[in-house]
């Protein structure tokens, strides 16, 4: 039970932060590298997969599908709701009588009053 909880997990924040997307884009990538690679040559294969001049179509499916996500973030963003609690000033009233108005005679004379357990010492 515990490592279904563990995966469930794993899963849910892959899915929060977009992972299904990325990992189509890398698919598409990958693809189109083998693609342009076996007509123009290794290094101009991978050159013109990451130059963003020659997307296919799953690419630009994708760049569609972020480009809706962010216009929803945006409306989610202007529809949010502030709630603010009014000012007030608060007036706090000491107590007319209080039962330790003075201090002892004890304090006031400053006299050390030795504890009843003394602390352990080391060494």
């Amino acid at each position: 039970m515990r490592r279904f909880g563990t995966l469930f997990c794993a899963f849910s924040v892959f899915q929060l932060i977009g992972g299904p997307l990325v990992a189509l884009q890398a698919v598409a990538w990958v693809r189109m590298a083998i693609a342009y690679s076996q007509t123009e040559g290794i290094g101009a294969g991978i050159k013109k997969t990451f130059d963003g001049e020659h997307p296919c179509p799953i690419c630009k499916a994708i760049a569609k599908k972020t480009s809706t996500q962010q216009n929803e973030t945006a409306n989610l963003s202007l529809a949010k709701i502030y709630l603010q609690c009014p000012k007030s000033r608060t007036r706090l009233f000491p107590p007319a009588e209080y039962w330790l108005q003075s201090a002892p005679d004890i304090v006031r004379a400053g006299t050390v009053v030795k504890p009843l357990l003394q602390p352990p010492r080391i060494g």
